[in-house]
């Protein structure tokens, strides 16, 4: 596809059924991406990147467990068991996205704060993303992975607000609860973005 990206969000070890931090459905999502894979030319890669004390690690706070919301100043933190440390299996993406060389952005690696946009620029990623959508001429992104709720929302808000054409390909999604992925696939069709169950 001319001028557009696949934004790749959460394929990673860790997230698989036999990760630390495993989740229902990775294995179907993350074959249904690589059956579309090949009709773009750019793929991007986002990645968790973190450090052993992170603070979205419920092992980091007494008495909480993971999939428990806590009030972290005025954010509210989503627990998860330890994932996606730095220098472990756990970071690494599928061999079949592995060998298609995508433009990797690794988030998240300062223990004090969650990252979730791809945008944001304490992401490591040299050149910046902004850079290398620039230098390929991207104008229109293409979003799948996990989960729906921050990476993907933050993200496609961040890109709408840059003045990127968005979709969501609702097929390759997975968010962390059901019940509130219309409501945020309704926020963004409000904003501007585009929800599609397939490209074809």
């Amino acid at each position: 596809m001319n001028h557009s990206a696949l934004f790749i969000f959460g394929l990673q070890n860790d997230f698989s059924s036999l990760g630390n931090a495993s989740i229902e459905g990775f294995e179907n999502i993350s074959d249904k991406i690589e059956a579309i894979s090949s009709l773009w030319t750019n793929l991007v890669a986002i990645n968790e990147n973190h450090p052993a004390d992170h603070v979205s690690f419920a092992a980091c706070h007494p008495w909480r467990k993971p999939t428990q919301v806590i009030k972290i100043g005025n954010i509210s933190q989503y627990l998860w068991p330890i994932h996606c440390v730095s220098g472990t299996m756990g970071v690494f993406n599928p061999p079949w996205l592995k060998n298609k060389n995508p433009f990797i952005v690794e988030k998240a690696n300062v223990k004090e704060i969650d990252i979730f946009s791809a945008f944001d620029v304490s992401n490591l990623a040299t050149p910046s993303l902004s850079e290398y959508l620039k230098n390929h001429q991207i104008t229109h992104l293409y979003l799948a992975g996990f989960p729906l709720e921050y990476e993907i929302k933050e993200t496609c808000i961040d890109a709408l607000r840059l003045a990127y054409k968005v979709t969501l390909i609702t097929d390759c999604i997975l968010s962390l609860d059901f019940n509130k992925q219309q409501g945020i696939y309704d926020e963004l069709l409000v904003l501007g973005a585009n929800i599609i169950p397939y490209p074809v």
